[in-house]
């Protein structure tokens, strides 16, 4: 899960249910949050103006990397 939110960043739950093809509940997403491992980002101008979800500097940290150009290619 944190893959595609590192690569996509910022990216919606909508956007996670088009990666993956079923629909991404708030409680995973929520307990990346609670781990610190991501955060809210600003909203998605559009309809129900979504928050999008971006990965923090705890992130970071837990994978070894300075910035997420230290990401590999996908």
């Amino acid at each position: 899960m944190l893959a595609p939110i590192a690569f996509h960043q910022p990216i919606s739950r909508d956007g996670l249910k088009d990666i993956f093809g079923r629909e991404i509940s708030r409680n995973l997403i929520g307990r990346l949050a609670e781990r610190d491992l991501t955060g809210t980002a600003s909203r998605q101008p559009r309809r129900g103006a979504p928050y999008t979800v971006v990965t923090t500097e705890a992130f970071l940290a837990a994978f070894g990397m300075q910035s997420l150009r230290d990401l590999p290619d996908p």
